[in-house]
């Protein structure tokens, strides 16, 4: 985007990025989604796991677990571009009540938020969940190994999938 308010030089977001600052959040605005992700990579922050912890965050707002006395004046409803632009900018930056209350993840925002959040709380061992149905994934990388995996939903890490990452690494820095 080389214009507007949410101008940036950086990365074109992939689906699962789309995914959590769009639909999940019920954000229409492709710029914003362009300026977080890039925000994000930019930090080093997982995308998936902040945006599924800003829609928690708007979940809990919504349901009046959280009021703008909470969020220090931020209008968390779901589809407002410049609240997540916000709340992104605050973990990236850990400041305010992104960086104190949602840094984190959400297992830990809901621990901190309390008032029965943890109802709103989808995750799986402390993992946010991806954008994929992993019904559709035979053998170890579908729904079992979510479900037996000892760090929860992680989506990065399959059986057999360290051993390869390990192999190219070592390749890597041979050459």
């Amino acid at each position: 985007m080389s214009d507007g308010p949410y101008a940036v030089k950086g990365y074109r977001p992939e689906y699962e990025t789309l995914a959590a600052f769009g639909p999940l959040c019920q954000n229409d605005n492709p710029e914003s989604i362009c300026l977080v992700n890039t925000v994000c990579n930019e930090a080093g922050i997982d995308t998936i796991s902040t945006g599924a912890t800003i829609a928690f965050a708007i979940e809990c707002f919504e349901n009046n677990l959280l009021t703008k006395e909470d969020t220090n004046g931020i209008d968390l409803l779901w589809g407002n571009h410049e609240a997540i632009v916000e709340l992104v900018k605050q973990i990236a930056e850990k400041r305010g009540f992104g960086g104190e209350v949602l840094f984190d993840g959400i297992e830990k925002a809901a621990e901190k938020i309390g008032k029965g959040s943890e109802e709103f709380a989808m995750h799986c061992g402390g993992e946010e969940l991806p954008f994929h149905d992993p019904r559709v994934f035979p053998g170890p990388r579908g729904k079992l190994y979510y479900r037996t995996c000892s760090r929860g939903g992680i989506r990065n890490t399959v059986p057999g999938l360290r051993k390869k990452r390990w192999f190219l690494l070592n390749w890597a820095i041979q050459r």
